[in-house]
């Protein structure tokens, strides 16, 4: 992306007129890098502090010219700059400010302006810079071939978004499961983000777990290495989601209850099988085998009698049918049930 687009970007989230995939974009380019994060930063308090004052009886000329006649007559003094448009109005609300850092708040303001003037012509994103999205519904799993050669399987009830050509770094958003082999390329990092993580790798193997109804987030490294650091898309991780370094065999656990981060040895047949198509359930509860069902096989579960349904089970089924499934599950737990459409009735 250029830099004028990122300015509108900015642009459309410091004035509220920014949407969903705009703003998904912009929290990709955000988690680049750290200059990105101290670019926007800047931006947004040179906005909210300079307290610009205008409406359409200005033109953005007069708007300019005020802002370059207050850098002139006050930077070489080494004073502070006040931008308003009603100077015999104006409040003791100075701050200090580079000439850089004016060029930026001078495009800024065109990008506001812009953005008044053309609102029933909105473009979005995805056309602009070529976003696309893989939505599997549940019961659906598929595999995507990047641009860079990067496969990645995505599971039932999973969403990617990837830009169609990679720009200096690789970076895609998961909301789901998948399983990444990522294509080596030494200069640029591969970036998933994906809730409470970014997952920053160069060439690797590892499956992320990350459904936003479930309590628990899962990373796991089959080949390589990688990078985890908090994501900019949840605000409101603890201090413990901070950098950690994976190596083969190793997993990060994120309980979201309790704000828990838990590095560990996992069973790669456990955590990897799925995308063999092979359920694998080790000391699992119905509690949590239910989700898994539902997402794999397109069904909900309504639970008449609970009598039978505390207790863990430890099996696995290869491309099995919903009923022999639920044959091995009933079985296991001595509950009966029924199918009926898309509903599975335990009674």
């Amino acid at each position: 992306m250029d830099e004028e687009y990122i300015h509108n970007l900015i642009g459309k989230s410091l004035t509220r007129e920014i949407n969903k995939n705009e703003k998904e974009e912009l929290e990709s380019w955000l988690s680049f890098s750290e200059e990105n994060t101290e670019k926007y930063d800047q931006i947004k308090d040179l906005w909210q502090n300079t307290n610009i004052q205008f409406n359409y009886a200005h033109n953005q000329e007069e708007v300019f010219n005020r802002i370059l006649v207050e850098i002139e007559q006050d930077l070489p003094h080494g004073k502070s700059v006040g931008i308003d448009l009603h100077p015999k109005k104006r409040k003791n609300n100075y701050w200090k400010f580079s000439a850089v850092a004016a060029s930026i708040l001078i495009l800024l303001v065109s990008v506001y302006w812009g953005l008044e003037k053309s609102k029933q012509r909105e473009i979005s994103v995805t056309q602009v810079i070529g976003i696309k999205e893989k939505r599997n519904l549940a019961g659906e799993k598929s595999i995507i071939t990047l641009r860079d050669g990067t496969k990645v399987t995505l599971n039932s009830g999973s969403t990617l978004r990837y830009p169609e050509i990679f720009g200096d770094t690789r970076s895609v958003v998961l909301e789901g499961e998948a399983y990444f082999d990522v294509a080596k390329d030494t200069s640029k990092p591969f970036i998933v983000i994906s809730d409470v993580f970014k997952t920053i790798a160069l060439g690797t193997a590892f499956n992320i777990r990350a459904f936003p109804e479930d309590n628990e987030l899962k990373i796991s490294l089959a080949e390589g290495k990688v990078l985890l650091e908090k994501s900019i898309r949840n605000k409101e991780c603890i201090s413990a989601c901070k950098s950690i370094v994976l190596n083969p065999g190793e997993e990060i656990r994120y309980i979201k209850e309790e704000k828990a981060v838990v590095k560990q040895k996992f069973d790669p047949e456990e955590i990897l099988a799925w995308k063999d198509g092979i359920l694998v359930f080790r000391n699992k509860s119905l509690k949590e085998i239910i989700p898994v069902l539902e997402r794999w096989y397109a069904v909900k579960f309504e639970i008449k009698n609970s009598t039978n349904t505390s207790g863990k089970i430890s099996d696995q089924f290869q491309n099995e049918s919903l009923e022999i499934v639920m044959e091995g599950i009933a079985f296991a737990f001595g509950f009966k049930y029924k199918i009926e459409d898309r509903k599975v009735i335990i009674n």
